[in-house]
Order: structure tokens, then sequence, then C-alpha cells
């Protein structure tokens, strides 16, 4: 649940997340004499992992586990972020420099648990996560966001290494470098293809197999590995072959099993995937683990599992009947909402009812997901809004290049929970989440919960379906954040109308967050009015509460101005 503070716009959105128990942990090179002596609060870099772990002879994943950290002069502290209250969207503060706020003592779990073996089977528990300071952005020459906007034309590098006691090769440079053909169904055509063009990795290279200067069993402990130390130690290896300037990220591949799972994350400012023997010959898990990096998570049924979707490349990807040998379990696309997060999809190809009147019913087509929107009032995915907040999207889905494997042609709806992570809507709740319940087609209806979002197939065209949409109008609207490059100000901008006219008619601001900062409504609910000024000096605006302090700041200061006419939203205290 996101919630409203009257105190500050700034610090306006706090985020529960509930993140998956730790089952693996990195390698921590914290001195305990350090952490004893640490106040309540930590500084340093965001990172997380994702794990993946797959059953070969069963043919599928078994378990998973997202892990945060902070890293800080290149050492790691476990967080337990289960109960943080967070200043932005958690997946957004990654790759940034954030303060972390301790809770009670249990460094000193933590410490004791380092004495024992160290590697941390403990977590620091963490009440709060906000941003330290902008040495993040002082720093973007070495550190790339968590968001991809600024490598997406980049190519991968992939490294292989061998541990110093194990002499094997399970595959040879030749063989994976040729995964990255760019011809179907190989990576670099699947990236391409799956993001319109957004995406390109070409120039991936592949080199190896250097020899890691220490023993497996240094390195993997039961089930804890030093990933961070495998990292640098495979770069170091690899020497002048790794320039992090050149690549949008690494491929790391081993000789040996890691514990059980392959792996994608991003640490220390680079996007890295840990890939096993078992994974080296599956396009798909090579795809999944890239996703991860780039910040995606899993999608699934509303259900137990974590990987039953087989809509999407970041879930059910092991069962699409597509192979070509000796590779094995060609891809699908991966769902709308995640080619929303990465960004790849134009302005043009999302609807929303933040920007749309649908409170009396509007029909738009929603164009099969697999190729770019031709037609007029044709989006990709549909971004739907209830008054209680709780986000729901839309998207079509054919039988065609990637997705010849997907269950059918039908439209897909997903429950987004904290803009973050997607779930099926299968009102059978069966756990298929890709059967006929979950897959809307012609005359059936969807209904949220309280009634105020209705989704009616009506027609099937031959890109897409006509679907008719009720929906509250603008209720949450999304407020975006932009950052000028110049100044070193942010500035906060309603609708993604005035975002993206701002960012075409000033070069000096950036959008890179992904998602809106917050959301506010337009409904004079009782709720307290929140006035915008435009800068015109400096060309932001600043948000002011009631007419008392926005009369006084206009009598005072000559440089802004208020044009709006009417509030330009209203501060609710909760979005429910």
């Amino acid at each position: 649940m996101s919630i409203f503070k009257k105190k500050s716009i700034l610090k306006v959105l706090l985020l529960f997340l509930c993140i998956v128990k730790l089952s693996y942990s990195i390698d921590v090179y914290a001195e305990v004499n350090e952490l004893s002596l640490m106040d309540s609060k930590l500084n340093g870099l965001l990172s997380v992992m994702y794990s993946d772990e797959f059953d070969i002879k069963n043919g599928k994943v078994t378990r998973n586990s997202i892990n945060y950290y902070i890293e800080k002069n290149g050492k790691y502290f476990t967080l337990n972020v289960d109960n943080a209250e967070v200043s932005e969207y958690l997946h957004d503060l990654v790759g940034k420099n954030v303060e972390v706020t301790i809770l009670d003592n249990s460094y000193k779990n933590y410490t004791n648990s380092i004495k024992t073996n160290n590697i941390s089977k403990n977590s620091l528990n963490v009440s709060k996560i906000e941003v330290f300071d902008n040495k993040y952005r002082e720093q973007s020459n070495t550190i790339q966001s968590m968001l991809p906007a600024q490598v997406m034309k980049k190519p991968w590098l992939n490294i292989l290494c061998k541990f110093s006691d194990n002499i094997t090769e399970p595959v040879d440079t030749v063989f994976v470098q040729n995964m990255f053909r760019n011809s179907f169904p190989f990576l670099e055509h699947y990236w391409k293809q799956v993001t319109f063009g957004n995406m390109d990795i070409s120039g991936t290279q592949t080199v190896g197999w250097f020899i890691l200067p220490k023993a497996r069993n240094y390195y993997v402990v039961d089930e804890s590995v030093k990933f961070a130390e495998l990292a640098r130690d495979c770069k170091a290896v690899a020497g002048s072959s790794f320039n992090s300037d050149i690549y949008a990220g690494t491929n790391l591949y081993f000789n040996d099993d890691l514990g059980g799972p392959a792996m994608g994350g991003f640490i220390e400012g680079s996007r890295i995937t840990w890939l096993p023997p078992w994974s080296q010959k599956m396009i798909s898990v090579v795809a999944h683990e890239m996703g991860h990096t780039y910040g995606l998570r899993h999608s699934s049924g509303e259900y137990s599992s974590e990987y039953d979707s087989p809509w999407d490349m970041m879930s059910n990807t092991y069962t699409n009947p597509g192979s070509i040998a000796p590779y094995k379990f060609i891809p699908q696309h991966m769902i709308a909402f995640h080619k929303y997060k990465l960004g790849v999809l134009s302005p043009s190809y999302i609807w929303s009812n933040t920007d749309h009147d649908a409170s009396k019913g509007v029909v738009v087509h929603i164009n099969q997901l697999e190729t770019k929107p031709t037609e007029t009032n044709s989006y990709s995915i549909l971004n739907i809004y209830s008054s209680s907040g709780i986000h729901y999207t839309v998207e079509a889905r054919n039988l065609i290049d990637y997705d010849e494997g997907v269950p059918a042609n039908a439209v897909i709806l997903h429950k987004i929970i904290n803009n973050y992570r997607a779930y099926v809507v299968d009102p059978d709740k069966d756990g298929d989440p890709g059967d006929e319940s979950a897959q809307w087609t012609v005359g059936e209806t969807f209904k949220n919960d309280n009634g105020d979002v209705e989704v009616e197939i009506l027609s099937k065209t031959s890109t897409g379906f006509n679907v008719k949409v009720t929906a509250p109008f603008s209720t949450p609207i999304p407020i975006y954040r932009l950052y000028n490059t110049k100044t070193g100000a942010q500035l906060y901008t309603r609708g993604v109308e005035d975002r993206d006219k701002i960012l075409m008619k000033y070069p000096d601001f950036e959008y890179t967050d992904g998602v809106p900062a917050f959301y506010a409504s337009l409904t004079n609910d009782g709720s307290m009015p929140i006035y915008r000024l435009y800068n015109t000096k400096s060309h932001t605006h600043l948000y002011t509460i009631g007419t008392v302090d926005r009369d006084k700041i206009l009598e005072k200061y000559s440089v802004f101005e208020f044009t709006d006419g009417e509030p330009a939203f209203y501060l609710r205290t909760t979005l429910n």
C-alpha cells in the first residue's frame, strides 16, 4: 500500500514490499569490528540478485530468491527489507547511493553469523531505505542506472571461467557465441524482436576459458556462494577483455555447479549473470537471467508458484515446445507490463484511464503484443486503475514468432502489485494461469472486485481484439519526476502528455525512473488541494499546499506564475 504524507510532496510515496525470504547468501566482506561499532544507519550502493534453480531431471525450476544488499567500499551487507519504509519504488533505488535505517540490534546476530564462517546466514533488519544524496549521479560514468535506457543498444560480454581444481569445459566459446546470433531464435534477434528494435546487443563477444585463482570449495560453501568475489575474479582473469564502459552487462559462465541456481542481478554498478553448466545450453535461461539484470521480476498466477505463467519469458519459459539443436527452450515474449517497465513501448502504444476518460465506457483496440500497433486507436498495453488504486494491465497474445508456444490467441489480464509484480487474472484459481479461465475471448467480460473496472471483449481482428473499457477517469493520476541535468533540480509533472512535452522542449531534463513517482487524485473529495506553480526562470514546478501558501509565494517571488486556474491534484492520506 502506498501512503501519502502531508508534510512533503517530495516524500509523498511510501512503499511496503514483501520480498521472498533469502535462500542464498552473497559473500560478505564486512569486518566484524566495523559492524559491531556501526550505529543505526548505513549508506552505500543498493544491489539486487535474483536466483533461479532448475531441476534438470523433471525439467522445471524448483526454487528462487530475491536478495538485496548494500555495498560500501567493496563490502556487502545483506538486507531484510520485508517491512522497510521506502522513499521510492525499491526497484528504482537499485544502483543508487542509499541510506538504510537498521532496526533494533539485528547487526549483533549478523556479526555473530560472520564470525562462524565469514558468510552471513542472517540479514540486517531494515526499517527505512531512502536516497542518501546525489552521488550516484556524479558517478554516472562508472555506475550504470538499474533502468536500461542508457544501455539499450550496447553489446554484452560473455566470460567463461573455470575453477582452479577443475579443468572441464562444458561448452566452448563458439557454442556460446552462436547463441547470440541475429537470426531466429537466437539472443540478438530475440531482444530486437521482443523490444521492437529498441534493444540491440549486436557486437556481443565471448572470451575464455580463464582459470580462476581459487578452487570451487573456496567460492561455494554449502548453499552460500561468494557471488561478488566470483564476479570480481572472473573479470580480473579476463583482463583487457573486460571493459565495463563498452558492454551493457556481463554473462559469467562457470564450469561447475554454483550451489544450485543460475542468477542475474545488479551489483557494483554492473549487470551480471552467473550461469552454471546446467543453464548454458538453454536460450530461455540466459534470456531470463539477463531480464533480471534489467530489474524484471517473475510473473505468475496469484498462487504459491513462482514459475507457472506460460505467457512470460520471466516465468515459465521451460515448457515452450520450441527448440533448435543443440539449444533448448526458445523463450516467449515477455508480458506487456515488463515491456512497459523496460521503456521499450512508445508512449503512443500505451493507453491508460489516467489519460483517457473511460467513465462511460470507451472502445479501444488492443494490438497483439508480438507486433507494433499500426491502426488508429490501437495499443500494446492498457493500464487501468481502479478507484482503490489497484492497477490492471490488458494485452493480446497470438501464436506467432517467439510466441508460437503460448496457450492461445487471447486477451490476457494481469493484476499489478506495487507497480512491480504481475499476477495473471485467472478467475477459477486452479493453479494454471494458462488455461481457458485466464484466456479472455469474445463475449467475455472482466469485472474487478469493487465493480468500477470492466473490460469487455467485443470482437477479434486480424491484429488483436476490440475491447470496451469502463473505468474511473484519472483516479489516480500519475505524477512523474524529471531530473534537470544542468541544475540538479527535480520537476514533478502531471500525466504522460505533460511529461513528454517537457522532455521534447527542454533537453536538460531526463526521465529515468520508468514509473510514476506517485499517484494523486483530480477529484475534490475533501482532501487537501495541491497547487502547481511554474518557475519561469528555472523551468521547474513548485507544488504547494492550499491557497494561502500559493498566494504568499506568488506575492513574494515574481519568477513564479500560476496559470492552471485550479488545483493540480488533491492529496489523499491513502490510495484506498
